[in-house]
């Protein structure tokens, strides 16, 4: 736990002084928004899962893309199949084609990792 330099409370904007809220054992931080470390942990658990359960290899090139799906479905974690199948076909519908996503076996690739989007 972080202290100021009189020595109380958090420097950071958490509730109940800077004090671990949750079950005993847990650190779990809640800031004001009720947003918490445990979300960060979740996403990234669930990105070291997707590595590791279904790609198995990240390329550098395709690093924001992975990235976003496994953000889209920490997101829609607790939808059920139909929401989320809905929702994905209602979004391709309103895209239109990018030329990211065709011509990729005729050899059309990124050239250069993308470092923002």
């Amino acid at each position: 736990m972080s202290r100021n330099a009189n020595g109380e409370g958090s420097i950071y904007p958490w509730k109940k002084n800077g004090k671990p809220s949750g079950y005993k054992g847990a650190i779990s931080y809640t800031a004001d928004d009720g947003t918490t470390n445990n979300l960060a942990e979740s996403y990234f658990s669930r990105f070291r899962r997707m590595q590791y359960g279904q790609v198995h290899k990240f390329g550098n090139l395709y690093l924001a893309n992975y990235a976003n799906e496994a953000a889209y479905r920490e997101d829609t974690r607790r939808w059920s199949n139909g929401q989320i199948f809905r929702d994905i076909v209602k979004k391709c519908a309103r895209t239109r084609t990018h030329h990211d996503w065709c011509g990729y076996w005729q050899g059309n690739k990124r050239q250069a990792e993308r470092l923002a989007a």
